[in-house]
């Protein structure tokens, strides 16, 4: 989708570009379909972005604007915070909660799954915020933060397999208990009893261990699994595509 995108536009002056990036953004708004605001309204988000970014004139109109920059950049931080804070179940129990479900009538289409949708708009306000604050980049900038991110896509990964096993054992133990299902007398679905879970001390202690664990696993990926596959990706690069132009000796006419 988003190289069909760029191909599409790459011929069209920068603010019909942004117009494109913008509607196509509010149709994936609008769209009932599972996961648009996951893929669909997040590329092009950050494809706006990412061109407002190379665009002098809107940088400097941005960075012109101190105060305001930091008012807006501060405002709209806190209100993707209170959308990403939108609750799975039960969000008609709290006010802050319930208001969000009513307004959701309004602002997204019905059927939907409310908490992505609220989770989405958070995140891009948030990532908005962030995009207008030079302060936090900086901040952001920092080796620490840049090592998360370089390994951030190992850890994307990785995570759901040390999660299912690992992280597993160290919650419920391990246990060669088999899970059966079969039905009772009365017709109904019955199955083997539910694993004890730990207790909070070993949430506390298992929790961070397994955080440091998927980092750890994560920057090895990024060492070495991923450098392993770059070098095997340049051998059938060299393999396929030939040469097309040979080797002059001596200095050029």
């Amino acid at each position: 989708m988003v190289y069909v995108t760029l191909v599409a536009t790459m011929y069209v002056q920068y603010q019909y570009r942004m117009l494109i990036y913008t509607g196509m953004y509010f149709y994936f708004w609008q769209s009932r379909g599972a996961d648009t605001e996951t893929f669909g309204q997040q590329f092009y988000f950050g494809m706006f972005l990412s061109d407002m970014a190379n665009h002098q004139p809107a940088q400097t109109f941005i960075s012109s604007r101190r105060w305001s920059r930091m008012i807006f950049s501060v405002t709209v931080a806190a209100l993707g915070l209170f959308a990403a804070s939108y609750p799975a179940h039960n969000a008609e129990w709290c006010g802050w909660s319930n208001f969000l479900l009513q307004l959701s009538k309004y602002i997204f289409p019905h059927d939907i799954n409310l908490g992505k949708r609220y989770t989405a708009l958070g995140v891009d306000l948030v990532i908005l915020a962030i995009y207008l604050s030079p302060s936090v980049k900086s901040f952001l900038s920092r080796p620490f933060f840049l090592w998360l991110g370089r390994n951030s896509f190992a850890v994307y990964l990785t995570h759901g397999t040390l999660l299912r096993t690992v992280l597993t054992w160290m919650i419920y133990g391990i246990s060669g208990q088999p899970w059966k299902e079969w039905k009772n007398e009365k017709g109904e679905m019955e199955h083997s009893p539910y694993l004890p879970r730990g207790s909070n001390l070993t949430f506390a202690i298992s929790i961070p261990l397994w955080f440091a664990l998927v980092y750890l696993v994560a920057h090895y990926w990024t060492s070495y699994v991923d450098s392993f596959c770059a070098r095997i990706t340049q051998k059938l690069e060299t393999h396929v595509f030939e040469q097309t132009e040979k080797p002059v000796n001596g200095l050029p006419m």
